[in-house]
């Protein structure tokens, strides 16, 4: 797997910029041939495995290449982010044999994030170094959905989290939920 990306950054004002992003990539998947086993190499009488087949299947996979399309787009500040990127723009057929279509499904993927200063006036009762940070972050495709979401938050040198996983892949879920707790020694 090969991918150039070209990004380009557009400055809005001072503080936001944007950038859009594009990018194509090269894949080179190859199946090992010997590892198959056809019908046809199985003699359950004499309950042997013969090294060669005649299936004509065999002689048409091995090797795929395709160009692959993605393209992304990212809005941020000091304080916030947003983006959403699209992969498998041009869906390539990944099928070995070139008979059937087996095409990639186009896939979305959304970002965002803030930063929350939470003593922007250095009230005397909280820490002066007193944030919140939230980031989100979902792609979804065809048959699957992935969300992930942090909670942060930062009290001077401790740090408090809280992570949530979401999964839906087919009709297999998976939903984890962790904790963590860091001290910044300087």
């Amino acid at each position: 797997l090969a991918r150039l990306n070209f990004i380009y950054a557009v400055q809005i004002n001072t503080s936001i910029f944007f950038l859009p992003s594009f990018s194509l990539g090269y894949t080179n998947t190859s199946t090992r041939l010997p590892r198959f086993i056809f019908e046809d190499q199985i003699n359950q009488i004499k309950e042997f495995i013969s090294p060669e087949t005649i299936n004509p299947l065999a002689q048409q996979i091995g090797v795929k290449n395709y160009l692959d399309l993605g393209a992304s787009f990212l809005l941020h500040s000091d304080t916030f982010f947003a983006g959403f990127s699209f992969f498998h723009l041009n869906q390539p057929n990944q099928s070995f044999t070139g008979e059937g279509e087996e095409k990639l499904p186009l896939e979305l993927s959304i970002q965002g994030g803030v930063e929350l200063n939470l003593n922007p006036y250095k009230n005397g009762l909280l820490p002066d170094s007193f944030y919140l940070f939230l980031y989100n972050s979902g792609r979804f495709s065809k048959d699957n959905t992935f969300i992930h979401m942090t909670q942060e938050v930062l009290l001077s040198s401790l740090s408090l989290s809280l992570n949530q996983r979401f999964s839906f892949a087919n009709t297999f879920n998976f939903n984890s939920l962790g904790f963590g707790i860091g001290i910044a020694v300087e």
